[in-house]
């Protein structure tokens, strides 16, 4: 089917981020950049692209290397290491279940580091990042939302950024995580009755 499961989950694992290191994904939106697989490979290394403004709105569609169903339930940013104007500050979140289907939005907003009056501090390049599905890695900065109320299952998942901090027209930060509910492998063989 290419619509979204939609009842409430029975059964699962709590992840800190349905983004593993051997993840695939694609940049959207970008006139030029790089580091598509930096932007969820467990370090603040960094993840960059220029806006293309006759484009999408910018930011990476992910392939989540297990191949299973997910529900997105937290959406967090960490802070690159320099150019304040290029911090992400508002997103949207969608999903979809196959390739062929359509995207459907699972959340937007700001991020809550858009109304803070000085800029977030900055993460070196290259630090490890150690979180939870209940925390993020207190060790670095970040910022963080939650769409809990969220039940609808996705394979693909696409985070754009529409606004980056002042009119910047770059997009920057170190890490993106998407914590949620890992659901469990759907079986492969249809149980027989002898």
């Amino acid at each position: 089917t290419s619509s979204p499961t939609t009842g409430p989950p029975t059964s699962g694992e709590y992840v800190n981020t349905i983004f593993s290191t051997d993840s695939t994904a694609s940049s959207v939106g970008c006139a030029s950049g790089g580091g598509n697989q930096r932007a969820f490979d467990t370090t603040t290394e960094k993840f960059y692209c220029n806006r293309d403004s006759t484009a999408e709105t910018s930011g990476l569609i992910v392939y989540p290397a297990l191949e299973r169903l997910s529900i997105a339930k937290k959406l967090r940013v960490y802070a690159h290491n320099n150019c304040p104007n290029c911090d992400v500050v508002t997103y949207i979140v969608s999903g979809r279940v196959d390739e062929t289907s359509e995207w459907v939005m699972i959340s937007e907003g700001d991020l809550p580091w858009r109304y803070v009056t000085s800029n977030p501090a900055r993460n070196a390049r290259g630090l490890g990042i150690a979180s939870t599905y209940e925390s993020g890695d207190s060790r670095r900065s970040y910022t963080e939302v939650t769409f809990e109320e969220n039940v609808a299952a996705f394979l693909h998942y696409k985070v754009q950024f529409p606004d980056s901090r002042n009119g910047g027209d770059a997009v920057q930060f170190s890490e993106v995580e998407l914590p949620g509910l890992l659901l469990p492998e759907a079986p492969t063989q249809m149980p027989t009755v002898s």
